[in-house]
Parts: C-alpha cells; sequence; structure tokens
C-alpha cells in the first residue's frame, strides 16, 4: 500500500509539471501559459511537502516539508486565483489587471510568510516523533485560505457565463477538476484539523487530496487535448522529433566513440567517464542548433546588414492587420514593417479605390498582365517600353499586385534596395505571402469604407426627407387646426336651425297646429328622426374636435343610467316599429345612481341602439341587458343583425373607419360613432364591451365603475 501511495504521488508530480513545461514551451510569452505553468509547479512542489511531511514522521527533515505544506497552501490558491483570472481575460494587459495581479502575489506571499508564526502552527520534533499545534491565528487563515479558492471558482463561473460556446466546454472542464481538488484539498488540509483533535487523523488526512489532485491532472490533460485549450500538439510532436534525434545521435555519434575507444585503442573507460561522455554529446546536441542560431544572428548583423527573419517579419505584419479597417493605417503600417525589413528606397501603394495620375498609365499596363509579382528587371522591353521606362524613371525595382479571390485591390510598388543589391528568391517570396495578407485587411477596410460611405449618404438622405417632413408636417397641422375650427363653428351654427326645425316638426307632430293624415305623420316622422341622427352626428362632429384642440372635458352629474335607457329607447320607439323590430328591455328594480357624464354617455347609448336597428333585418328582435355587478355596472345591446367580418373587427372603433357589409347596409353611416362611443367610456374610467360574428349578431356595450353619490 505504502509503495503504490509513493507511485502514485510521484506521477501525480511528474504529470502536474510535465503539463506545465508543455504548455510553457507552447508559448512562452503568454501570460496565460504562465500563470498554468506556475500553477503546475506549485501544485507538484505542494504535493511533496504534504506527502514527505506526512508520510516521513520520523526524519528531521519532516518538519520542513510540514511547514512547506502549511507555506505553499496560499502560494496554491494564489496561483490559481491569477489562472482563473488569466483564463477568463486571457492576454489582455492593461493597467488595472497588472494592479489586480500584483495584489494577487503580494496577498499570498503575506499569508505563506504568515504560517512561519507559532499563532497559525507550530510544528516540533522530538524523540522521532512529529507534532502538530494549531495558534489562535489558524482559523484567520484557513477562512482567507478558503476565501481565496471561492474567489477563483466564482471567477470561472462568471467566466463560463460570458464565454463564447466555444470557450464554455474549456472553462467547464477546467472548473470542474479545479472544484473537486479544491473541496478535497480544504477538506482534508483544513476543516478536518480545524474539526477534530486527533494528531493521528490530522497527519493522515492530508492523503485524501491527492484524490482530487489526480482527478484535476486528469481532467485538465482531457481539456488540452480534446478542446484545445491551450492547443500542444505541436510542443509534443516537435518534444518526441526532438527526442528521436537525440536517440540517432547517441547511436550514430556516442555509440561509435565508445567502441573505438575501448576496443580498437584499448582505453578501459570507468562508469562515471562513460556517463560524462555521453552526458557531453547529448548536451552538445542539444545546444547546437540554438548556438548556431545565435552566432547566425550575430554574423548577419556583422557581415549582412540585410538580413532579416520572414517569419519573424510576417507575424508582426499580421499583429499590426488584426482587427483594422482603417485603410490609411494599414498602408502606412505595412509599409513601415516592409521597409525594416527589405530596406527600399521607397513603397508606395496604388490602389484602384484611390488611384495616383502619376501611376495611371502603369497601372493599366500592369493590369493587363497575369503576373502576382513583376520584377521591373525582367520585363521584356519590345512589349512593355514605356512601363520599363517608368518603373527605371521612378527607381522601381518590383511591383507585387494585391488581390484576392474576389478582385484585384491595386498594387504595391517597391524601389530598390538602399544597399544597391537585387531582391533575391527569399525576399520576392516573403513579398508574395505578405502581399496576400494585406490584400486581405485592405479589402475588409475597402468594404468598411464603403458601407460608413453608404451609411453616411443614407444618413444625409434621412436628414433631408425629415427636414421634408417637419416642413409638411407644419404645414398639416396648420390645415389641421383650419379644419377644426371650422368644424367647431360650423356646428355650432347648424345646431341652432337644427334645433328650430326639429322643435317645429315636433309641434306639427303632436298637433299644435292642427290635425295631420295619417301620410303626413308619417313623412313628419321621417324629418324629426333624420334631424335627431343630424343633432347626433354635429354632437360627434364637436366631441371630436374637442379631443384634436385638448378642450373635451367629462361633466360629471349624479344620473340614473336605468331611466336614461328607458327614455333613449321611447325616442327610438317608432323607428323601431317602422323597421317591424322589438326591443326587449328589462328596467332594473333598483339600480345605483351613478357619477357620470349624462349627455355624452346618452349619446353612446342612443349610437349603440342606432347601430342595433338598422343592421338588424326586419322582424328580429333587439335585446338590452343592464347589469349591476360588485365594482361596475354593464350594459349590453344583444342584435341579431349582419355582424362584422373576424377579418375586420379590430379596425371596429377607429375614427371614419366602416365595414364593407356595414356600408351596402347603410350608406350614409359616418364611422365616428363607435369611435366616439370608445373615447367618451374610456374617459370615465370604463371599458367597451363588444362581440360580433358574421351574419348572426353583435353585442355592444360598455362597463363604467360605480360611484358613491355625490
Amino acid at each position: 500500500m505504502v509503495m503504490f501511495l509513493n507511485i502514485f504521488t510521484g506521477l501525480i508530480v511528474i504529470s502536474m509539471w510535465g503539463i506545465g513545461i508543455l504548455v510553457l514551451l507552447r508559448n512562452y510569452k503568454l501570460r496565460l501559459n504562465w500563470s498554468f505553468a506556475v500553477f503546475s509547479f506549485v501544485v507538484g512542489a505542494w504535493m511533496i511537502s504534504n506527502y514527505i511531511g506526512a508520510n516521513f514522521k520520523t526524519h528531521h527533515y519532516s518538519v520542513f516539508f510540514s511547514h512547506g505544506d502549511f507555506f505553499l497552501g496560499p502560494l496554491l490558491a494564489g496561483s490559481f486565483v491569477y489562472f482563473a483570472y488569466r483564463l477568463i481575460y486571457q492576454n489582455v494587459a492593461s493597467e488595472i489587471n497588472t494592479i489586480y495581479e500584483i495584489s494577487i502575489i503580494v496577498a499570498s506571499l503575506l499569508l505563506s510568510f504568515s504560517t512561519l508564526s507559532s499563532k497559525v502552527v507550530t510544528i516540533g520534533y522530538s524523540q522521532n516523533s512529529l507534532s502538530l499545534s494549531y495558534g489562535s491565528g489558524f482559523e484567520i487563515y484557513g477562512a482567507l485560505l478558503g476565501f481565496m479558492v471561492l474567489f477563483g471558482l466564482l471567477q470561472l463561473i462568471i467566466g463560463y457565463r460570458r464565454a463564447r460556446s466555444d470557450e464554455k466546454s474549456q472553462i467547464a472542464f477546467i472548473l470542474i477538476g479545479l472544484l473537486v481538488a479544491s473541496l478535497m484539498v480544504v477538506v482534508s488540509n483544513l476543516l478536518v484539523p480545524l474539526l477534530t483533535k486527533s494528531k493521528t487523523i490530522n497527519l493522515y488526512s492530508g492523503d485524501i487530496s491527492y484524490l482530487g489532485i489526480a482527478f484535476l491532472v486528469g481532467i485538465s490533460s482531457y481539456a488540452i487535448v480534446k478542446h484545445k485549450l491551450f492547443d500542444i500538439r505541436l510542443v509534443i510532436v516537435r518534444s518526441l522529433g526532438y527526442l528521436i534525434t537525440l536517440v540517432a545521435v547517441a547511436l550514430i555519434l556516442i555509440v561509435p566513440v565508445l567502441l573505438i575507444t575501448t576496443h580498437l585503442l584499448g582505453a578501459n573507460l570507468a562508469a562515471g567517464a562513460i556517463a560524462i561522455l555521453v552526458l557531453s554529446n547529448l548536451l552538445v546536441a542539444i545546444a547546437f542548433q540554438p548556438l548556431k542560431n545565435i552566432f547566425n544572428r550575430i554574423a548577419n548583423k556583422l557581415f549582412y546588414r540585410g538580413y532579416y527573419e520572414p517569419q519573424i517579419i510576417l507575424d508582426k505584419l499580421s499583429n499590426m492587420l488584426v482587427g483594422s479597417v482603417d485603410l490609411n493605417y494599414i498602408t502606412e503600417g505595412s509599409k513601415k514593417i516592409l521597409s525594416q525589413a527589405l530596406r527600399p528606397t521607397t513603397i508606395q501603394y496604388v490602389l484602384y479605390v484611390a488611384q495616383k495620375s502619376l501611376y495611371k498609365d502603369a497601372v493599366e499596363t500592369l493590369s493587363s498582365m497575369k503576373d502576382t509579382l513583376i520584377v521591373a528587371d525582367e520585363l521584356i522591353e519590345e512589349r512593355n517600353q514605356h512601363l520599363k521606362k517608368f518603373l527605371a524613371e521612378q527607381n522601381i525595382s518590383i511591383v507585387i499586385r494585391l488581390r484576392t479571390d474576389k478582385k484585384d485591390l491595386g498594387f504595391i510598388f517597391v524601389g530598390n534596395k538602399e544597399a544597391g543589391s537585387l531582391y533575391n528568391e527569399t525576399d520576392k517570396r516573403f513579398l508574395r505571402i505578405a502581399a496576400d495578407e494585406i490584400a486581405i485587411s485592405l479589402q475588409n477596410a475597402i468594404r468598411f469604407k464603403e458601407i460608413e460611405s453608404f451609411n453616411q449618404t443614407l444618413q444625409e438622405k434621412i436628414d433631408v426627407a425629415t427636414r421634408q417632413l417637419t416642413k409638411a408636417n407644419s404645414k398639416l397641422k396648420v390645415l389641421d387646426a383650419n379644419k377644426d375650427d371650422f368644424i367647431s363653428m360650423a356646428s355650432h351654427q347648424l345646431r341652432t336651425p337644427l334645433t328650430s326645425v326639429k322643435g317645429y316638426v315636433s309641434m306639427v307632430l303632436e298637433g299644435d297646429v292642427g290635425k295631420i293624415s295619417d301620410q303626413q305623420r308619417k313623412m313628419l316622422s321621417q324629418a324629426f328622426d333624420s334631424s335627431q341622427r343630424m343633432v347626433y352626428l354635429i354632437s360627434d362632429l364637436l366631441n371630436i374636435s374637442r379631443l384634436q384642440t385638448g378642450k373635451f372635458v367629462i361633466e360629471r352629474t349624479d344620473c340614473d343610467l336605468s331611466k336614461i335607457i328607458t327614455e333613449e329607447i321611447d325616442l327610438l320607439e317608432d323607428t323601431a316599429k317602422a323597421r317591424d323590430l322589438k326591443i326587449y328591455y328589462k328596467k332594473p328594480a333598483n339600480f345605483p345612481i351613478l357619477n357620470i357624464d349624462e349627455i355624452k354617455t346618452r349619446q353612446v347609448i342612443m349610437n349603440f341602439l342606432d347601430n342595433a336597428i338598422y343592421y338588424t333585418p326586419p322582424g328580429d328582435k333587439i335585446t338590452i341587458e343592464l347589469e349591476e355587478k360588485t365594482s361596475n355596472v354593464e350594459l349590453r345591446v344583444i342584435d341579431t343583425g349582419i355582424g362584422v367580418p373576424a377579418s375586420v373587427s379590430h379596425h371596429l372603433f377607429t375614427k371614419f373607419y366602416r365595414a364593407e357589409n356595414a356600408k351596402k347596409a347603410r350608406p350614409d353611416g359616418t364611422g365616428l360613432g363607435l369611435f366616439m362611443a370608445k373615447k367618451v367610456i374610456i374617459a370615465q374610467g370604463g371599458s367597451i364591451i363588444f362581440s360580433t360574428k358574421e351574419n348572426v349578431g353583435s353585442t355592444f356595450g360598455f362597463s363604467l365603475p360605480k360611484t358613491n353619490k355625490s
């Protein structure tokens, strides 16, 4: 069991350190890689201290490693918090981030050094036995350590919620691994010592945490390989290649040397000498390529100043181009980078979107050529005499076409080298690759500029149209105000003669001027009904005018709604009889007095009744229901008329709207009655009741709140 634990612990430590080294080798410049590497190394160091301190208690150095267990705890938590922060915010560098990172480091170190004080923990060794005693500050130490772990986990949870879909799986695996490992470490190294006084349990409880660390190693490895958390496959492949190279060196170089030395020369080498020989040869093999690169760079600077690393320049160019949509920034920035590498006398961009007149003729000739890279000295003079002459006059050596998959964007004119040397194949290959990257960025910038220009043009057109609409709207407001004034004036002027007409017709019908025949009564009744409808129409027009001018006011009085309905039915009784219709209304015995606008409410009731009479076929009936509820009263006028088509019923209470079947049944309607009815009822705190079915009938009504008698 002890041997298994030894092997198991060793494998975990090696795995953590191995993963950390591979991640760091992938890109040592990235802060995220450094944070994970540091976290891996601290985990490995903490496990070694924890394991030795817990399992080798009879040795004096177990005191040192037990102290290391507590000392490395805050560093472990701090490196975890730092890694979590870097994983969420990747490699963003800012002043605030730097302050935050420094704060994490300082807080971790302070908490680590606090463990050297007896107020936190005291570790002693006497009589071949290790003893632990916790001071008064151990609870604070444990609480702060737990807080750091929880804070790191909280960062990962927040990052998981904000992450893109491709990043969620990466963070999820790391979060699960860290959560399990953190819980096991906290339970075994903090909670158990706090909850139990048994020294034996305390000393052996640390072994539980190894399972959590093993789980973290496994799930981290899975996230790295499966979900490309750090993309270290290239490092692994290169490392394997390097290992194979070292084995080959050993077989090809070291083995023959040993055979020659021992057998042919008869030298008797000791084991130590053989080991030194093997190790020195391997070190030479390992150091050969880095040393070669260093001396190459020194030699190039001393003897060949025009030398440059194409890949380094291309990386620099890519970093400059990424994310930029500024045409001028791309051209000027790329010119600067290309100039640093090639040292030409000049670099000029000639784009089709902004063609320079100086290069116009040259561009026309170059456009007809198919080559991506044109060398001035290689042009055939008979075919391109004028172009070759122009390039020579401008000291241009190379012209590179800027081309994407979709179209040509222009050219880059590269001048002669300042040193006077010719462009070699490496230069030409470098220029072709650079031109492809620049062309893609320029295309994006040109599209962005086109969109920006289109938006600006569109905005200008919108501004012009808005000004025109504002001007037209001002005129319409004036016309609308004039219309309202006219309607108001006309309505008032029409009321006076209509009142006289209606009064005199009523006197004739009542026999005040003598007896009249039945035919005369019938004709006068129709004239009286028409004048009454004209009065209602004028009232609607006046109310609409008041709505427009803000003078529409509800004038409340105490009145009996049930009595108002009876009176309105009496006014329309003759009209209903003339159309062979029966009106059924059962007046409630006891109905509350309401505080409402009597005149406007009468108008609404009359409108509902009038519509029911005119849109119900002869021989049918109209039912009126008035009901008192707990907090309101409801009126319904139910007819068996033409109804309203379902497709247009939502338009019914809008101004001047009438359904097609209503227009056929009653051509003289205005479409104002229902509009005004809704306004009047809503203004009194009520709501409209409406239901209909085409060719079956309709229900029009309203609900009004009950109010106390004033």
